[in-house]
């Protein structure tokens, strides 16, 4: 009988102080983004990972994974470093999206189609009633819609309020959207909400409050409850 895998999650750190040491430990491999992360304790091979991926002045990700090889340290004047290499979970996927357009330097100016890995709390209800209020979190947010975690999805095409709570002490924001998708993954159960953005002014105002969100989180300024894990 094989030797039992503890599936419990694990915490590394990647730490990337320049956009080359991306390209050393990142690679492609078919669909899935695949990643080096350096440790002296490599877990074995089938353990969940979770990396926090550090830019140095910069933002920070959360990319989980599971392990798939394992290199301990080797002895000897050729030896290799340690680690592991990490698929990364197919819900993560966008992340990974959106570090490689972050090196690129272009996803400023790119936000509409950009989903920015945020952590942001929303309440919600079903448009147009009384009942009481759900709450849960984004796992990413664009200009034009979210991806809101959820165990209890609501039927697709319904229509919902919502209030969305940002960070750095800014005001909540009052919206409307309508339930497009639901998507069950490594992350759990979650619902994409296309938002209904009215006049221009509108679009306008909240465009500046993913700006001002964006920056925030380009400058490693955003605290971990607002990073999407």
């Amino acid at each position: 009988m094989g030797r039992r895998v503890d599936k419990a999650m694990q915490d590394l750190v990647l730490t990337i102080a320049e956009p080359r040491q991306w390209d050393d430990c990142h690679s492609l491999q078919g669909d899935d983004h695949v990643l080096f992360v350096p440790t002296e304790d490599p877990p074995p091979v089938g353990a969940n990972l979770r990396v926090r991926l550090s830019f140095l002045r910069g933002p920070q990700f959360f990319l989980n994974g599971v392990v798939i090889w394992r290199r301990p340290q080797g002895k000897g004047e050729q030896r290799l470093r340690s680690g592991v290499g990490l698929r990364v979970h197919s819900c993560d996927r966008a992340k990974v999206e959106y570090v490689r357009g972050y090196l690129r330097g272009g996803l400023l100016d790119k936000r509409a189609s950009s989903r920015l890995p945020v952590r942001l709390q929303v309440t919600y209800r079903t448009a147009g009633t009384s009942s009481a209020r759900r709450m849960n979190f984004t796992r990413d947010i664009t200009e034009t819609g979210l991806l809101l975690a959820a165990a209890e999805l609501l039927p697709e095409s319904t229509t919902v309020e919502l209030v969305i709570i940002p960070p750095l002490e800014l005001p909540p924001v009052k919206l409307q959207g309508t339930v497009v998708r639901h998507i069950s993954d490594e992350a759990g159960r979650a619902m994409g909400i296309r938002l209904e953005l009215g006049e221009d002014r509108e679009r306008r105002r909240f465009a500046r409050l993913l700006g001002d969100i964006e920056r925030a989180f380009h400058k490693g300024l955003l605290p971990d409850q607002f990073i999407a894990k």
